[in-house]
């Protein structure tokens, strides 16, 4: 028989079809099917609240920026004010 002569992928086919009929047959393979997907689930999941972390780690930085400046430009404005009060 020529079955083992097919493959497919690293399997021939007479041994995935084998394995096929395992994993139809296994009795947790509902519960290996759901977690599958409960893991596909948290995946995305992780991924969104990866992305928002980001977006406000850039959202922080930004801030922080305009902090230094803000407070830069305060500093300059005392500079200026004591200067001006030392010329009187």
């Amino acid at each position: 028989m020529n079955v083992c002569l097919h493959s497919v992928g690293n399997m021939s086919i007479g041994r995935r079809e084998a394995y096929e009929v395992f994993r139809r047959d296994y009795e947790h393979n509902d519960t290996i099917e759901s977690n599958k997907q409960t893991l596909k689930q948290l995946c995305v999941e992780a991924k969104q609240l990866g992305e928002q972390l980001a977006e406000s780690r850039d959202k922080i930085s930004m801030f922080d920026v305009l902090c230094l400046l803000f407070f830069a430009s305060v500093q300059c404005s005392a500079l200026i004010v004591l200067d001006n009060s030392a010329e009187r």
